[in-house]
């Protein structure tokens, strides 16, 4: 059996941080509704929007609202912090950065993992003892994580990456509704080439297969993690014929979207 986080919304308070460890089992992180942090030793089998991933010895990871972490034959501890997707804490320093990136998964060295791991302590400790300072407080210790993390770009130097970034932020915000990179240039003020250009330059995914990617991920976690009929889970990814996205899914991921819940619910 798995544990983990499956669209919990424990505090009312939306700036509130939720903290959440795993110890000695397997568990999986999916929350539509929340941006999460994964710290962890990588001691098992890993999968991060149903692909398997191959960590290093120490871990962060950046989920956004909808995504998913599973970690399967888990024998060291993990934390999870996750917070609302219309958190201020969307304004600290760091954040475009790690939940704008293609990647979700970065190395830590030892004493990057131990100073995290130090701070997700602290913000438990304050949120059990409900401190007059709670938000202050932690918003501080959220950004020290951000600082620290491996994606954290000076604001002050020339980040190459962030058209990329900011297209990435705005498909996971838009992908259910917008197919099309034109979309995402409109609302960064470029044209599409240019967008292409940016990802082929740095070698990247190409920023279509990077949104089909998205809405796949969208489907699978719908056919597993609820009973919606596909009709329902086309229109809302917003596909307007269903038969096109039978053929669309079965196309991009091998099998029918029958077969897909079938085989992966047997799993969970």
């Amino acid at each position: 059996m798995f544990s983990g986080l499956i669209n919990s919304k424990s505090f009312k308070d939306n700036d509130k941080v939720k903290v959440e460890s795993f110890i000695d089992c397997s568990f999986v992180v999916c929350d539509v509704d929340r941006f999460s942090i994964i710290i962890l030793e990588n001691k098992g089998d890993v999968e991060i929007n149903f692909d398997c991933v191959k960590g290093s010895e120490y871990n962060i990871l950046f989920l956004c609202p909808g995504e998913i972490f599973k970690a399967c034959n888990y024998s060291k501890d993990a934390w999870v912090i996750s917070f609302d997707k219309t958190s201020s804490l969307r304004k600290i320093l760091g954040f475009n950065n790690a939940y704008g990136n293609i990647n979700k998964i970065f190395s830590l060295t030892a004493l990057q993992y131990k100073k995290i791991r130090a701070y997700v302590k602290n913000i438990n400790s304050l949120i059990s003892e409900k401190h007059i300072e709670w938000n202050k407080k932690v918003f501080s210790i959220m950004e020290l994580i951000f600082k620290i993390s491996p994606t954290y770009v000076d604001p002050n130097s020339n980040n190459k990456l962030s058209l990329v970034y900011s297209f990435v932020s705005f498909v996971h915000e838009h992908y259910t509704m917008y197919h099309q990179i034109s979309f995402y240039a409109k609302l960064l003020e470029v044209n599409s080439k240019k967008i292409t250009e940016k990802f082929y330059k740095e070698g990247l995914l190409n920023p279509h297969s990077f949104i089909k990617n998205r809405i796949l991920v969208e489907v699978k976690r719908q056919l597993i993690f609820t009973d919606k009929s596909v009709k329902i889970i086309c229109f809302d990814v917003g596909f307007n014929d269903p038969a096109y996205f039978s053929r669309f899914f079965k196309k991009n991921v091998g099998i029918t979207t029958k077969e897909f819940r079938i085989k992966y619910t047997k799993l969970t």
